[in-house]
């Protein structure tokens, strides 16, 4: 091991120490009974292991017992049964006893995770936060994940003498859907029976439909001839014609925009366009295809239900033409950009004009439904004229193309759509706070599919 490393390792095992010292100084606690017995079944969590896809090592059910505790025990007594439990889980049903050093460290790291999620959800809890306490503790997850995942991958690096993003990246395959997952439901679980809501366990079911999508990929590999890489694109005369319809309906949508454009919130909007802007950013692009998805529908879903026609349509175009535009793997020609702004923005007016109809404006009283119709209305339209796309492109059946869109991008649109759903919900309540409060989620989200997505298209290509 490296001088580096050893410093390291030291280093983290102090700043651990020093937060214990911290919690046993300021101990407070409720009734003694049921500490004991949250102590014992915390215990018994870590005892039990899983052993998730992918990935040499295993996980306990400990962390959801730490997620527990940050929403509804003292800093003291979560501490000490999360320190309590890593050294249970470390040193008992292992097939190999660590070194002291090594159970040190581990002790080390979850109590310095432990005290950056509590601390975090605390502040988000009393600053009118506690209407929606699964997306708090969503965000509290991804914190822990986020410090305790990088104090492991910093050791890691110095050993193998790589670099830290190499390491770190590994981790969002497997552990991070674990994490969200689990922090999800200890929130919903932690609601009061008066405040909960049904709908709201509607957030479960995307987020274990994209680990459904991963184990999926598991066994994915390119068809032959299919290559993942891009090339120049030569439209034929079908598709050119097509693609200029298109931009021709989305020159009507512009004319939209110019000729009802008005905004209730102005400062709102230029908000949430320039979240739109950088979340276009985050893109993946798919195997076999040219196109790319990014995390931007998520700010457009919440614009359909909560702005203007306009606005939404506005929205819509800078989601289109940024993806287009930023970092491209080779420079799109015009008629690329002005396509797949186009086809965002029709779908976006579709999406806008059905939730009207069946919900009116505003919609902030059937917020579930709608969104639930909003992204169904969205993902449909914009794939079917991607779809169509495709079709004139390779000259294969509109439904090949269409499956091959589905295959790639279903998961992805559900899981932004509860992040939008979460946003919407505590718009009313906390203001701008919750777009900060799930982006950063869906930011992680979008690093995990991107490593996932890049695992399965570095995979050997079937004969």
């Amino acid at each position: 091991m490296t001088t580096q490393a050893k410093i390291y390792i030291y280093g983290v095992i102090a700043v651990g120490a020093a937060v214990i010292a911290a919690a046993l100084a300021n101990w407070t606690a409720g009734n003694p009974a049921i500490w004991v017995s949250y102590v014992v079944l915390a215990g018994l969590a870590s005892i039990v292991k899983l052993r998730l896809p992918g990935l040499e090592g295993t996980y306990s059910l400990g962390f959801l017992f730490c997620m527990f505790g940050i929403a509804q025990l003292s800093f003291g007594e979560t501490l000490v049964a999360t320190c309590l439990g890593a050294l249970q889980g470390s040193v008992l049903n292992v097939k190999k006893r660590p070194a002291p050093i090594q159970l040190a460290f581990n002790v080390a790291n979850v109590s310095i995770s432990a005290a950056a999620g509590f601390f975090l959800a605390r502040v988000m809890l009393t600053s009118g936060m506690a209407s929606y306490r699964p997306a708090v503790m969503a965000l509290v997850a991804c914190v822990y994940f986020a410090v305790n995942t990088s104090l492991v991958s910093g050791v890691l690096a110095l050993v193998a003498n790589k670099r830290l993003a190499e390491t770190s990246e590994a981790w969002y395959l497997w552990s991070f859907p674990y994490y969200l997952i689990g922090s999800t439901l200890v929130g919903l679980l932690s609601i009061s029976a008066e405040t909960r809501h049904l709908e709201a366990w509607l957030i479960v079911v995307p987020l274990v439909y994209l680990v459904h999508f991963f184990v999926g990929l598991l066994e994915f590999r390119l068809p032959s001839g299919v290559s993942h890489k891009t090339t120049d694109l030569i439209l034929p005369p079908a598709a050119g014609r097509y693609a200029r319809l298109m931009v021709l309906a989305g020159v009507l949508v512009v004319a939209i925009i110019c000729m009802q454009w008005h905004s209730q919130d102005l400062r709102r909007f230029v908000i949430f366009a320039a979240i739109v802007a950088i979340c276009a950013c985050l893109k993946v692009r798919l195997p076999g295809m040219t196109a790319t998805i990014s995390i931007s529908f998520v700010p457009l879903l919440v614009g359909v239900v909560e702005f203007s026609l306009a606005e939404a349509l506005c929205l819509a175009l800078i989601a289109g033409v940024m993806q287009c535009i930023w970092r491209p793997r080779q420079r799109p020609s015009a008629i690329q950009v002005c396509f797949n702004a186009a086809c965002l923005s029709i779908s976006t007016l579709l999406s806008v004009a059905v939730c009207r109809l069946l919900f009116g404006s505003p919609v902030s009283q059937s917020v579930v439904p709608a969104l639930i119709v909003a992204v169904l209305v969205l993902y449909a339209c914009n794939s079917f004229l991607v779809a169509a796309m495709l079709s004139l492109i390779q000259g294969k059946p509109m439904y090949t193309g269409w499956r091959q869109c589905s295959f790639w991008s279903l998961s992805y649109y559900m899981v932004g759509a509860a992040a939008a759903g979460m946003i919407t919900t505590t718009l009313n309540v906390s203001g701008g706070q919750s777009v900060l409060l799930i982006l950063p989620i869906m930011a992680m989200v979008y690093v995990c599919y991107r490593a996932h997505v890049t695992a399965a298209i570095n995979r050997p290509v079937q004969a």
